[in-house]
């Protein structure tokens, strides 16, 4: 959940799928699995109702 909150700070904050998947990447420039973790975190996000993908956007539910 750390890694999302340090992209989507406010509730109801809206982003590009785009835009929170790099945002997401560079939290961990030099890690080898940066793209991994940041699929992970969006994915994680939505199942557990923090995040609500409509489209191509994400929107912060919590």
């Amino acid at each position: 959940m750390a890694m999302i909150t340090n992209v989507f700070k406010r509730n109801n904050e809206v982003q590009s799928l785009n835009d929170a998947f790099t945002a997401l990447v560079n939290l961990n420039p030099n890690d080898k699995y940066k793209k991994q973790k940041a699929a992970g975190s969006l994915g994680g996000s939505c199942t557990s109702g923090f995040l609500k993908r409509q489209g191509k956007t994400y929107q912060r539910t919590r």
